[in-house]
């Protein structure tokens, strides 16, 4: 492997360890969800299908995420993208605890269309960090291993997220 010609080629910094390691545990969360909250909607008196809407309301976090990604953009650039990036992950904790509150399943069904929001901010403002802070030349490189990062959230979040189950023989 060939030495890099100049210090800023250098791939893992502490700033890329410190997006990569803030985006492992805001994807990691964000999967930790998903084994919990069937056992979750009939905790708290929902039905199976309920269950399923609950689940299915993924995708409307995504839609919702997805239908702000333009302002959110916008707003990175205007204010700062590691402004956003910190208020996003600020706020998907916020979202993720705030679950608890949820007394009726249109209760969690709104607060899942709220949690698209911080997951808006989150996913689109430390991309774009990683790909300011990496070189051209290494920039293909850096996308890799920040996206490296969100394939194993699926597996340890989601791993992780059953543990509870287990532990309390749910």
């Amino acid at each position: 492997m060939k030495t890099p010609s100049f210090p800023g080629e250098r791939l893992f910094t502490s700033s890329f360890l410190l997006i990569w390691i803030t985006a492992f545990f805001a994807f990691a969360g964000f999967n930790m969800l998903l084994p919990i909250l069937p056992l979750y909607v009939m905790t708290i008196g929902g039905t199976e299908s309920q269950v399923g809407l609950v689940i299915g309301v993924i995708t409307v976090i995504t839609v919702t995420s997805v239908t702000i990604r333009p302002w959110i953009g916008r707003e990175s650039d205007r204010h700062g993208k590691k402004f956003i990036l910190v208020w996003g992950t600020l706020a998907l904790a916020i979202s993720a605890v705030s679950y608890t509150l949820a007394t009726s399943v249109l209760v969690l069904i709104i607060l899942r269309l709220f949690h698209g929001l911080p997951w808006a901010a989150t996913t689109t403002a430390s991309p774009a960090m990683v790909a300011d802070m990496s070189t051209p030349k290494r920039r293909g490189e850096a996308m890799g291993w920040y996206w490296d990062c969100l394939q194993r959230c699926h597996s340890y979040g989601a791993a992780s997220g059953s543990l509870p189950q287990q532990q309390l023989r749910l």
